[in-house]
């Protein structure tokens, strides 16, 4: 949209006018006052709805950039990255950030609200076995499928943990072995992160009383990672022969997280 131009003014009744025109003075000022305020509200928006881009914004309330604060989906505050000027602050519907432009481009300042942490949230576990075989020199990733509580969807298809967001992230997650066939052996869960490559093991969990009959491995701990990470719970034992994770409800193999910060 173009600039639209209005000259305003304050009208002042003078000792010539009578006392009963000040009514009307005084409401003309009010209408004056409020078209300045409408129009200087709407010179931050966009006509009719429409996405802002640097040519729309070029003009508007302060000639030739955006100097104010803006909000707006990741796609609308890219598309002003040329008209914004040096202090332009936008909060960025899409990922939930806050963008502060220095002259040049705009840099990214995590801001999780509670939503947000809430949003991230996910719960997930496994209801098949998975055969783990005797290393410890790698894991076996458990993929984690069955009930799940995703709202935000960072669960995929393969029972992995996907990073939506750049942050530090809490996770908690358990895998249980059927009977390791004696004591006296290692049987751990893990969590493995894959950037892109081959999975890197990254934390331990505690490791599981091999005595017992259903050795069960915990793990819970904080992860910053960077959005497109993918986490994934992993185990590892070494009884000396392959060993299946033990299922029973949701209680033994399972995955939970959330955005912390």
């Amino acid at each position: 949209m173009g600039t639209t131009s209005k000259a305003f003014s304050i009208s002042t009744p003078t000792s010539s006018d009578a006392a009963a025109s000040t009514p009307t003075f005084m409401k003309d000022d009010k209408i004056a006052l409020d078209e300045r305020y409408d129009l200087e509200h709407y010179s931050l928006q966009s006509a009719a709805g429409a996405d802002d881009t640097a040519a729309n914004a070029a003009g508007r309330h302060i000639p030739g950039a955006v100097r104010t604060a803006y909000i707006g989906t990741t796609a609308q505050i890219n598309a002003l990255t040329g008209a914004a000027r040096e202090g332009a602050v936008a909060w960025d519907t899409t990922t939930e950030t806050l963008k502060v432009h220095d002259g040049t481009d705009w840099t990214t300042y995590t801001v999780p609200s509670a939503s947000t942490k809430s949003k991230y949230g996910f719960s997930v576990y496994s209801n098949a076995a998975v055969s783990v075989p005797s290393s410890l020199a790698s894991a076996t990733a458990i993929p984690m499928k069955a009930d799940v509580k995703d709202p935000a969807g960072v669960v995929n298809a393969s029972g992995w943990f996907v990073c939506p967001q750049t942050g530090m992230y809490h996770f908690d997650g358990a895998v249980a072995f059927a009977s390791l066939g004696g004591s006296g052996y290692v049987a751990v869960s893990c969590l493995l992160l894959n950037t892109g490559g081959s999975d890197s093991l990254i934390k331990y969990g505690g490791n599981a009383s091999s005595a017992v009959a259903i050795p069960l491995s915990n793990i819970s701990c904080n992860v910053y990672l960077t959005a497109g990470h993918i986490i994934k719970v992993g185990a590892m034992q070494d009884s000396g022969a392959a060993v299946d994770t033990y299922i029973s409800g949701q209680g033994t193999c399972y995955f939970t997280g959330h955005l912390v910060g």
